[in-house]
Formats: C-alpha cells, structure tokens, sequence
C-alpha cells in the first residue's frame, strides 16, 4: 500500500487558535438555572451525584437532564440555564478556539450538544488528577481538542465560524485580542487599514458578517473573562484594564452582555 499524505490540510490545521480558560473539578452549590451567557465555549463533563436533586442544562430550544456518563457542550455568547444539585460532581473546561481571528469558531452555533461517552468522562476526570505539570498541560489540552473533533462531526460546517476576519492584518487582530479596552475605537481599527471609518465599516460587516462595533465588544468580554477568571484581579480592578470609566460602568456593560454581573462571574469561577 502506498503512502497517503493530507499534507494539503495543514495550513487550516496550524491555524487555529486553542486556549482554555479554566479547568475545575467538584461541585457547584449555587447553579440555579438561570439564563444567561459568557464569552467562552464550556465543556461539563458528569460524574454523578450524590443526592437525588436535579441537575440539567438548557436553552431556548432544549432540556438536558444531566446524567452520569454524558458531557455536554454549551457555545460561547450563547444564552443557555445551567442548574447543578450540591450532590453533582463534574469536571469543567473553558475554551476559545479561533483561527487566529478573534472569532471564536463556535461563535455563530446557537445550541447545546450532549454526548454519551463514559470513556471521555472518566478521562476528564483521570487527567485532572494527573500529577506534573507539563503532563496535565498536555493531556488537558488534549481531550480539549478530542471533545471539539467530537463537536465538529454534530455540527453542520455551515454552523461553524471558520472564516478568517478580513479587512485587518494578522498582527492587528493578535495586538487586539491582547490591548483591546473601552476606550478602543472602530476609527482606530479603520486607522489600520488606512481607510476612512465609513469604508471600513461597510466593508468589514459585509465581509465577516458582523459590524466593528460587536467584534469589539467581543474581544473586550473576552479579555474581561480571561482576567476575572485568573483570580488575581478583582472586579474595580478589571474595569481599571479595560479602560472603563469606573466598576459600575463595566459591571453594567457586562451584565447587558451575559446575563450576569461581573462580580458573580468571578465569585463563580473561584469558587470551581
């Protein structure tokens, strides 16, 4: 038998952007269900529980009870109820996943998935308690990128946002996922491209499918979720990075954004 290569995929391949957010493992006493959104993608994987409540995860369109076995997949920016017993234990990981465009790939899927896969469950947990450093790093991203091979054959490729942003370099879209605040403008991003802001306006919408002003927005909440999550910013803090006016300002561009304030994201986070 002769060789196969399918070396003409690598370019799509070495462009995309994995990184995760977080990565917890217990229970969580105070999920109460309530509708809401963040800036991540996130992956729950069940254990079981120890108590006879129920735990589930749903959304406009579905309701998944959680079950002992199963993992479930919930979008990032998609307004999904997450409602977890004392008794449930999981594993949680956070992830963004773009082709070095800002865009989160699952950016445009508007629902929850559920897989049955003890084996993937058990491992989640196996590689949480995997001692060393390096070998955890590894394994953590590794069942990351399994679970996504895993998304991507339940979804349509039409569902998927795997086009790169154009109408901005590559090094524009990488200084903006790192420094964009409040304060960053859509004249500044037209400043760019040497273009006046109108031209860059229309064309930028036309061609990614979303205006400048929402990209934005995007990489300001995201930038606010990777520093809250990190646990070593508190919220007045994190509104001083972003170059908000004060806390109460960006708690209220938050909320308006996810369904919840800045300060229960964080409590949350830590508390995984």
């Amino acid at each position: 038998m002769s060789m196969e290569s399918k070396d003409h995929f690598l370019h799509l391949s070495n462009r995309f952007h994995l990184q995760i957010t977080h990565f917890a493992y217990g229970t969580y006493p105070s999920a109460n269900g309530v509708p809401a959104a963040i800036p991540v993608n996130r992956l729950l994987f069940c254990l079981g529980s120890t108590d006879h409540e129920e735990s589930y995860v749903k959304d406009e369109n579905c309701y998944y009870p959680m079950q002992s076995g199963h993992f479930y997949f919930i979008p990032a920016n998609h307004v999904a109820g997450v409602c977890l017993s004392e008794g449930m234990y999981f594993v949680s990981i956070q992830f963004l996943l773009d082709l070095y465009n800002g865009l989160d790939v699952f950016s445009s899927v508007n629902k929850i998935l559920e897989f049955e896969d003890a084996a993937q469950v058990k491992r989640a947990l196996e590689i949480f308690k995997t001692p060393g450093e390096n070998v955890w790093s590894v394994k953590m991203s590794g069942i990351a990128c399994d679970c996504i091979g895993s998304i991507f054959e339940k979804l349509d490729p039409v569902e998927l946002n795997l086009t790169e942003i154009t109408g901005l370099s590559s090094q524009s879209l990488h200084l903006l996922s790192e420094t964009c605040t409040a304060m960053t403008t859509v004249g500044e991003l037209a400043d760019l491209c040497n273009v006046n802001r109108d031209t860059f306006s229309r064309n930028f919408t036309r061609q990614n499918g979303i205006t400048p002003k929402q990209f934005l927005i995007r990489c300001i909440l995201q930038r606010a979720y990777t520093l809250l999550s990190s646990g070593k910013y508190r919220v007045h803090e994190v509104a001083k990075e972003l170059k908000f006016t004060n806390e109460f300002y960006f708690s209220r561009f938050f909320k308006k954004h996810t369904g919840k304030t800045p300060k229960a994201c964080r409590s949350r986070l830590l508390m995984q």
